[in-house]
């Protein structure tokens, strides 16, 4: 059988074969980087939130409430990101 003749869902499902008995393990880097994935406008948003109001005075007392999400959001994605670079390199 040459190279050209197996086509692309033979080639994955063969390359999955390999990955089967770690199923678990993978499963939890797909988790870790839909974890990842989900937190990317979080920042942003709260970015926005923050320079709309946040400096002006109008944002009342909750303005300290942002450093402390940003450091909270950068360490998750810290922790996630490792997991599921971890988890990847195991598989």
């Amino acid at each position: 059988m040459s190279a050209q003749s197996i086509s692309s869902r033979q080639l994955y499902l063969r390359l999955l074969g390999y990955v089967r008995p770690h199923w678990k393990v993978f499963a939890a880097a797909v988790l870790c980087m839909a974890g990842t994935a989900a937190t990317e406008p979080v920042f942003p948003a709260l970015m926005k939130s923050l320079l709309d109001t946040g400096f002006s005075g109008k944002g009342g007392s909750a303005v300290w409430l942002f450093p402390a999400l940003i450091i909270g959001l950068m360490l998750f994605r810290g922790v996630v990101g490792f997991l599921a670079d971890y988890a990847m390199a195991w598989v």
